[in-house]
């Protein structure tokens, strides 16, 4: 798709906004976009976290974490909404639980996955699921649901 504006370059900024029910679409390159006031810096303009803290209630009890492998200290990620690396995973994960839910429907990829195995890759998966699901039936000791998926995770390593 071509940018709307100049009519040379591929368009790689898509610009849509909904006011009254009327559609407004721009399909800009990035020259244009930038020419046109679109491509401000968005770490410069919105504190993404400031904003879902404000908007939760999230109070500054984490301010003093800090990663310890990368460095990315709380009010980093506070300001950019990134975490630095995959350790912060670990060291931010209640703010990240705090958050999570209001971003997202839930903690589990569910797109698409590419590559041949993909299929084998859902069915291994639905067997963990499955398995998971019988510990903690047998650990909340409802062995009739235990049993089912006994017999599920059997059926679906047949077919595996």
């Amino acid at each position: 798709m071509l940018c709307n504006n100049c009519n040379k370059n591929i368009a790689t900024f898509h610009y849509k906004k909904i006011i009254n029910g009327q559609k407004t679409e721009l399909n800009l390159c990035a020259e244009c976009a930038s020419e046109m006031g679109y491509m401000t810096s968005f770490h410069e303009t919105f504190d993404f976290g400031s904003a879902l803290n404000d908007f939760l209630g999230i109070t500054s009890s984490h301010a003093k974490i800090i990663c310890p492998s990368c460095g990315t200290d709380h009010a980093t990620f506070k300001k950019t909404g990134r975490l630095g690396c995959e350790d912060c995973y670990k060291h931010f994960k209640s703010t990240i639980d705090e958050i999570l839910p209001s971003i997202q429907p839930g903690r589990e990829h569910k797109g698409k996955i590419a590559g041949e195995n993909s299929a084998e890759f859902l069915k291994k998966k639905k067997i963990n699921d499955l398995k998971e699901n019988l510990k903690k039936a047998i650990l909340d000791e409802r062995y009739e649901d235990a049993a089912k998926f006994r017999d599920e995770i059997k059926k679906e390593e047949e077919n595996l």
